[in-house]
């Protein structure tokens, strides 16, 4: 059980993202137009420079690294592997747990009962809540068209090397990158009303800051009220997603928000793993 002074920390340093605040979300691509020119297949934009630098703090760890009695073969194909392999790979995964995370937000506005329980004053029509799950899902388009097109140039360049690990994760990233483009064309199809002034407003970015300001008061709740075991998840999800916005964003003011949620996010995650709630935390 926590502290008093901890249960504040807590509360002081995460929930204070619910005073307010707005991002201008002056993004460096404002590629995640409402609605995309043509959602097929072969004509996805690609986004140079929209990937973000993989966070340094827990990062994925290859199950080679885990353990001493792992074959030799699996070890030659990663452990021994350059480190710009290595950096590459982590990169790929890192936008397949983002992607992971904006579906999840995607289905999320779906449901009116969430939409309703959001911080709205009245419940959004069901139009508003199919602009937002779009600008969510062509954002992930944007994120795996990027990571693919990463992936192909370095293989290409023999820096990325076609290990099991890089198969797997290139697998997953064109099977989520069709997931999110099925959906995209679906709900395209259903017709977004253009007069709505509301329909302005929408970006993917401002969806996700919401999202982990959102995240990050639950997992602030959770701590507070001794439910540590909770709560880390939230926190490295919003952390990610953080994170992410802060590699987009142009505003020094946006910049200076995100870093002040970022450091104390990161903060609450050191006092987690401090008490054995959250392990491997590697910042090397």
């Amino acid at each position: 059980m926590h502290s008093a002074s901890s249960k504040t920390e807590a509360m002081e340093s995460c929930i204070s993202g619910g005073d307010g605040t707005e991002l201008s979300m002056d993004v460096v691509d404002q590629s995640d137009s409402l609605l995309p020119s043509n959602l097929s297949s072969g004509n996805v934009p690609i986004l140079q420079g929209s990937l973000p630098r993989t966070p340094v703090l827990f990062p994925h760890r290859d199950k080679e690294e885990d353990g001493d009695d792992v074959l030799p073969g699996a070890l030659e194909h990663e452990t021994v592997m350059e480190e710009e392999h290595k950096q590459i790979l982590a990169k790929l995964r890192f936008v397949v747990e983002l992607v992971d995370t904006l579906i999840q937000v995607a289905e999320q506005k779906e449901n009116p009962l969430i939409a309703a329980m959001s911080n709205r004053k009245t419940e959004p029509s069901s139009a508003f809540r199919r602009a937002e799950q779009l600008v969510v899902y062509v954002r992930a388009l944007h994120m795996l068209s990027s990571a693919l097109l990463l992936a192909q140039r370095n293989v290409a360049s023999r820096v990325l090397h076609p290990s099991p690990a890089v198969q797997n994760v290139l697998n997953v990233l064109n099977d989520k990158y069709h997931q999110c483009l099925v959906r995209s064309q679906e709900l395209a199809s259903l017709g977004l009303p253009g007069q709505d002034p509301a329909m302005a407003v929408i970006s993917a970015e401002r969806i996700m800051y919401k999202h982990a300001i959102e995240l990050c008061q639950t997992a602030a709740l959770d701590e507070l009220f001794g439910n540590p075991q909770l709560c880390s998840q939230r926190y490295q999800t919003a952390y990610m997603m953080l994170h992410t916005l802060s590699e987009q964003v142009h505003s020094d003011q946006d910049r200076t928000v995100l870093a002040r949620y970022k450091n104390a996010v990161e903060k609450r995650l050191r006092i987690l793993e401090r008490q054995g709630f959250v392990t491997a935390v590697n910042t090397c």
